[in-house]
């Protein structure tokens, strides 16, 4: 998604299919993208979190790229016996309460090498340096290109920051959270929540 889209919901959308071929990781199937983002700031949006419409999570992330240019990831903290199922960001404070700046990830940590409980969710707003860098990109376990590592090369669109997210999200992630996610929005649907509840 174009950043212009995220400001202006009404402006039409210029929408592409594609197909991936394999299901590798998030880093291929944002190269899958390149031909139709060109050389232009893009905007991912990962299907599996939920984050409510009225929330301005992107509009600020795009806030952030004005004045930091480069990349902007969504972090959220989550409890440490939870952080080995995210990456997790190394950050510096920026002066801003809900702004960091990432300084690196460590993907999928153990508790004890988790540098803080910084996740990264799925909202991410991308510098088009990053094709560049995921094609330098080794793969790594199975063969994946390892997605996370490329947004703060240096190289890639050159600082990252991270917008810190404090309110309600749906992780559908796993079937847990799947099912945690249906039963909330069940209960909270008119005509439908007491009933379901019950």
């Amino acid at each position: 998604m174009r950043p212009a889209a995220v400001r202006d919901p009404a402006q039409p959308a210029s929408i592409h299919h594609m197909r991936q071929g394999e299901p590798l990781s998030l880093g291929h199937s944002v190269l899958c993208a390149r031909r139709h983002v060109g050389d232009q700031p893009f905007a991912v949006l990962r299907g599996h979190d939920l984050i409510d419409p009225r929330e301005t999570l992107p509009s600020r992330m795009l806030d952030v790229r004005d004045r930091w240019p480069g990349s902007v990831l969504a972090l959220t903290e989550v409890p440490p016996e939870r952080i080995h199922r995210y990456g997790c960001a190394a950050v510096e404070p920026t002066g801003e309460e809900d702004v960091v700046r990432v300084t690196g990830l460590v993907e999928e940590p153990a508790p004890q090498n988790a540098p803080n409980r910084y996740a990264l969710i799925g909202r991410h707003v991308l510098d088009p340096d990053v094709f560049t860098a995921l094609e330098r990109t080794p793969p790594g376990q199975g063969g994946e290109n390892q997605p996370a590592a490329a947004p703060w090369e240096p190289a890639a669109g050159g600082t990252v920051h991270g917008v810190v997210f404090e309110d309600l999200r749906h992780d559908t992630g796993d079937r847990a959270g799947h099912l945690r996610t249906v039963s909330r929005q069940a209960c909270q649907r008119p005509g439908l929540g007491p009933e379901f509840a019950t």
